[in-house]
């Protein structure tokens, strides 16, 4: 029997989404929350210029983590979710996500940024909706399927299910009633 190797700690997984970051940072997907300020002086200073959006991490303290051994292997996998800053002061992004997964694999992480239910159940994703990764536990994906309908203004959807997603079975276990409306700020 091979031996076990050593779980990762909560620091570790920090660790590698912060050189997550560090590459999106480098690679110019996203910038430093201070960098929108630039940006927005940019926009006004030259309003006829076509420029590309630009998106920012945001401050740490509204950065998601979220651990445990969600491949049931023995090993602490991570979870990093966040709402990009729209830097142009917008709000069409308020609905994105972007849902980092740190999954152990063999020696090592698997890295995948690209995490959506939607593409993890093994049926056809919904049509009219989204779906919105909040944890993870053993075996477990927990997060919220949100569905505009004809009425639905941008800040509130008109369903807002909390979901249970089994990993090994690769389908949606649990779905709640529709919860009330968020009352907008």
């Amino acid at each position: 029997m091979a031996p076990r190797r050593a779980a990762a700690s909560t620091a570790d997984l920090r660790t590698r989404f912060d050189r997550w970051q560090q590459a999106q940072l480098a690679a110019g997907r996203f910038t430093l929350p201070d960098s929108c300020a630039s940006y927005r002086k940019r926009l006004d200073e030259h309003p006829d210029e076509d420029m590309e959006e630009q998106y920012a991490f945001p401050v740490p303290e509204e950065i998601r983590y979220s651990y445990a051994d969600l491949n049931q292997d023995g090993t602490l996998d991570g979870l990093m979710t966040f709402t990009p800053e729209q830097c142009d002061g917008g709000n069409g992004s308020m609905w994105s996500q972007e849902a980092v997964l740190l999954l152990s694999h063999g020696s090592g992480y698997q890295l995948n940024d690209t995490l959506r239910l939607d593409q993890l159940v093994a049926s056809a994703p919904p049509q009219d909706g989204f779906y919105h990764v909040d944890s993870i536990a053993s075996n477990r994906i927990y997060g919220h399927y949100f569905e505009f309908g004809p009425g639905s203004g941008h800040c509130c959807p008109s369903l807002t299910q909390a979901v249970t997603f089994d990993y090994r079975l690769r389908k949606i276990i649990h779905r709640s009633a529709n919860q009330a409306e968020p009352t907008p700020e």
